[in-house]
């Protein structure tokens, strides 16, 4: 018996407990980004990577990791596209701002003055829901009532114009809180905003983003999944619920180097000047961006998410921006364990570019990739919200 209790002590030791012990060995010191990158994949089994680093406008470094496809072991190229599930959040929301800038639309215009259907709604509390709510997923919209709603035979990724009877039928049921309330996490936001961005425009979300977002900013090889299916391999983790992805929420695909391209345009003060807390204490939600403070560091980042693919794009307060794409996802899927490895990768991408521009002689040399004009001059992101941001969210 003695026996048979150590060695169950044995397995659950080395089941349970050991893993977390390595896992707090591994953070207890700085990690490059192949360190950080090759440790993520070793550990969850993920097949392949890409990732873009470097100072927002100039040429960014590509890094490759592994294979596009396991079973053919064919080779990960740098220009590979990838499903990058809920970054494409951050697309709508620049379509979205692109209506704002050109005097369309109000962050404070009512979801029921754009669609006077919002009138019929059960909860009256639904005629208070603003285009800032839908942006920083405070519209009481949360994700409780999700899947039932979005659930299908199969997964597919479907247009905006697609995203209107489900909307409709959650019209039928209450918000889960008070529009500005509370914070929560929901794809029934973008929806919306897709919505809005057709309705705004006169042309289909997809179009709109195509002709104002994609081709404004040369990202020329980022298009819907439904169009041009990712060009490595997602390899899935066990089996997911069916269920269907809009495309305002998570249908598009993308490189490293177009999100890099993304994430280095100019920011603009709205975006991140009035955030509402997040779903963890340093965390917060702007207009698309979540804005994490970390100490004297504040980045602005979002991930992506979907069985067989995990995405990241970040940009740190001194102008650093790094873009790591996977063909896989962690098994355990909680989300505070992928944010380590963002900050990871942000604060490594830093100590490497600090690096390179000290030696001058490793062959990356910065390069402009446009004109400031079209490309954003900002390196920064500055203001005097910013400075004041921990004592905001007290």
């Amino acid at each position: 018996m003695a026996v048979f209790v150590a060695g169950i002590g044995i397995v659950f030791g080395y089941g349970f407990v050991w893993p977390s012990v390595t896992e707090a060995m591994f953070w207890a010191k700085p990690h490059s980004i192949t360190e950080t990158v090759t440790w993520f994949m070793d550990r969850e089994g993920i097949p392949g990577a890409v990732v873009a680093f470097g100072k927002a406008g100039e040429k960014p470094r590509l890094l490759r990791f592994g294979v596009a496809d396991r079973e053919t072991g064919r080779p990960m190229l740098d220009s590979m596209t990838f499903q990058i599930a809920s970054i494409s959040k951050l697309i709508t929301a620049e379509a979205v701002l692109t209506l704002i800038d050109d005097g369309q639309l109000r962050l404070n215009d009512t979801l029921q003055s754009i669609f006077p259907v919002i009138a019929k709604a059960e909860d009256h509390r639904y005629s208070n829901i603003t285009v800032r709510h839908l942006l920083q997923h405070t519209s009481g919209l949360g994700w409780s009532q999700h899947l039932d709603l979005v659930a299908g035979d199969k997964e597919t990724f479907a247009p905006a114009e697609a995203c209107l009877p489900v909307v409709l039928e959650r019209l039928k049921r209450p918000l889960d809180s008070a529009p500005g309330e509370e914070a929560e996490y929901t794809d029934f936001g973008p929806c919306w905003l897709g919505l809005i961005v057709s309705k705004i425009s006169g042309m289909p979300y997809e179009r709109f983003v195509q002709k104002r977002v994609l081709n404004r900013l040369g990202l020329n090889r980022t298009a819907l999944i439904s169009e041009a299916p990712a060009e490595v391999r997602h390899h899935v983790v066990g089996t997911d619920a069916p269920r269907t992805h809009f495309n305002p929420s998570a249908g598009w695909t993308s490189t490293a180097e177009d999100l890099y391209r993304f994430a280095s345009r100019t920011i603009r003060d709205i975006e991140i000047t009035t955030p509402v807390p997040g779903e963890f204490p340093e965390q917060s939600f702007g207009l698309g961006w979540w804005i994490w403070q970390r100490g004297a560091e504040t980045d602005i980042a979002h991930t992506g998410a979907l069985n067989g693919t995990r995405a990241v794009v970040a940009r740190s307060s001194d102008g650093i921006v790094i873009v790591a794409l996977f063909n896989g996802r962690e098994r355990n899927r909680d989300l505070r364990r992928f944010v380590r490895i963002q900050h990871s990768l942000i604060d490594a991408a830093r100590r490497a570019y600090e690096r390179a521009q000290k030696r001058g002689r490793s062959g990356w040399k910065p390069r402009k990739l446009l004109t400031t004009a079209d490309y954003g001059a900002d390196v920064r992101i500055t203001s005097a919200a910013i400075a004041r941001f921990p004592v905001e969210l007290v």
